[in-house]
């Protein structure tokens, strides 16, 4: 298994990072300390991709039965999962963080009676685990009451020619509350825009975390590292900041960047204020307006 380019323990990938990410390494989710020590990484890799070979056949087996019964093309089929996981990413795996191997979930949807079967269409909207029930509703004509949260994502699916795109969510609140039983990784409050991520952390005095998620992929420059990092210039790192662009969704949420640029102690409060207009989370709350009941999602 080739590994990613953050997991090597070198001094740049952990630059301008909290350090309780480097402290995992050797802890039961990291790479160095895999499980107590008990489980080599690359055969851990080759085990779980053989998993995910029993998987597949198995979707292969439920799709042939329902072509022999001739229900397929009226089928939808949506292969997804309960959440990401990291292989490696920053010298850690599972899925307790909000970095993107953890809270990117794979979705497939197969709808062979929509868009003449042809396929191929990707999105770039951002669906979590709440707009499931709402999606199914939908699709087998049924009224969505009320109460659901989440929202349908049905009509992306086939949006028809020269259609435009439904207004949808900009950003989702991410919440993991610290476990006693894998104590190495604190609580996470986080948003996450279809551009940038911000998180913070309760139960440890460390840095707070902000990338640029489309410009830096791999999260490998945290934004608010040079605030606090010793060596680095603060006025560097205040002028990289400032230099963010902000695009026209952006700008409905100028807390972001103003508290970027105001050091840490601003950035407390950037969460609940960009998540305002937002909706559906994992593992948090819907952010309409007002104070909504938590929730269970998934990015």
């Amino acid at each position: 298994y080739p590994p990613p380019v953050t997991m090597p323990n070198r001094h740049e990938n952990y630059e301008g990072k909290p350090n309780w990410v480097e402290a995992q390494r050797r802890s039961w989710h990291g790479v160095d300390g895999l499980y107590d020590n008990s489980v080599d990484f690359q055969q851990f890799a080759v085990d779980y991709a053989e998993t995910m070979r029993g998987v597949d056949d198995s979707v292969g087996r439920i799709v042939g039965s329902l072509e022999e019964r001739g229900l397929l093309e009226e089928t939808l089929l949506v292969f997804t999962s309960d959440n990401g996981f990291q292989f490696g990413e920053h010298g850690l795996i599972d899925k307790r963080t909000m970095y993107e191997a953890s809270i990117r979930v794979p979705l497939v949807v197969m709808a062979p009676w929509l868009d003449g079967g042809a396929g191929g269409l990707r999105r770039p909207e951002m669906i979590v685990n709440l707009d499931f029930a709402p999606t199914f509703l939908e699709a087998a004509g049924m009224e969505v009451p009320d109460t659901v949260q989440g929202r349908s994502f049905f009509g992306l699916l086939e949006p028809g020619p020269g259609a435009e795109r439904p207004p949808w969510r900009d950003a989702f609140l991410y919440e993991y509350f610290w476990e006693r039983a894998f104590p190495q990784t604190p609580t996470v409050l986080g948003v996450r825009t279809d551009r940038y991520k911000f998180m913070r952390f309760h139960g440890v005095w460390d840095r707070y975390e902000l990338y640029d998620v489309q410009a830096d992929p791999d999260e490998r420059n945290n934004l608010l590292g040079g605030f606090i990092t010793p060596g680095r210039d603060r006025g560097a790192a205040r002028a990289e900041l400032a230099a963010v662009p902000l695009d026209a969704a952006e700008a409905q949420k100028p807390a972001l960047r103003a508290g970027c640029r105001r050091g840490r102690r601003r950035i407390q409060c950037v969460a609940a204020r960009a998540c305002a207009g937002g909706s559906a989370a994992r593992r948090g709350r819907a952010p309409s307006p007002g104070s909504g009941p938590r929730v269970r999602g998934s990015a």
